[in-house]
């Protein structure tokens, strides 16, 4: 009889136990998916900052567009130049060009054996070489020189003599004469190559 009233008990308390256990479950269950979840949003928002941080990086390294066709105006140039050096006529009008800019008066300008590169003996390298006569003040003719370096088809001085000519009657001019060896740039090779594609 006893026995009985257990069985009875059971049966009663058995559907209400077995409730309080699947509420029991769902909670936890729903605190696990509850965790879960938070994990994942912050792994969202992680995931988000590095993508907001790289897309910053991208915009602050990617130029807007007047710049970018600025860019590729630059490098049309570039190439120009590169082509143009290999051209003595036009190294030669350059330096032509460069003494008007200094208000000298040009006597000749004339190719002579080139000289020794700027990329070294090692791999014999030579640069093409200009003869230049002019005629001005000192501070012309140091203007020039500078001037050489700077102009569009670039040209370091290499050697250079100052004189003075005599008038008629035997007395100094004021106006010196200067002969002035230019070596012009050369691009390697690989360079020209590249300008011509």
């Amino acid at each position: 009889m006893r026995n009985l009233r257990i069985q009875d008990s059971l049966r009663r308390w058995l559907p209400a136990a077995a409730g309080i256990a699947a509420v029991a479950g769902a909670a936890a269950l729903a605190v696990d998916r509850s965790r879960s979840t938070e994990r994942r949003i912050a792994e969202v928002v992680t995931l988000a900052d590095r993508l907001n941080d790289a897309a910053s990086i991208v915009c602050a390294s990617t130029a807007p567009p007047d710049e970018s066709r600025k860019d590729l105006a630059l490098q049309d140039d570039l190439r120009r130049r590169i082509r143009e050096a290999c051209m003595p006529g036009l190294v030669q009008a350059e330096l032509m060009s460069t003494a008007r800019k200094a208000a000298l008066d040009v006597k000749e300008i004339q190719p002579v054996a080139p000289a020794m590169g700027l990329r070294g003996a090692e791999n014999q390298a030579t640069n093409p070489a200009y003869r230049v006569q002019v005629i001005g003040s000192y501070r012309q003719i140091a203007d020039y020189m500078e001037l050489c370096k700077r102009q569009r088809l670039p040209a370091r001085v290499i050697g250079f003599r100052i004189s003075r000519m005599n008038g008629e009657d035997g007395r100094p001019l004021p106006a010196l004469t200067a002969d002035i060896t230019l070596e012009a740039y050369l691009p390697p090779a690989d360079a020209v190559e590249l300008a011509k594609g």
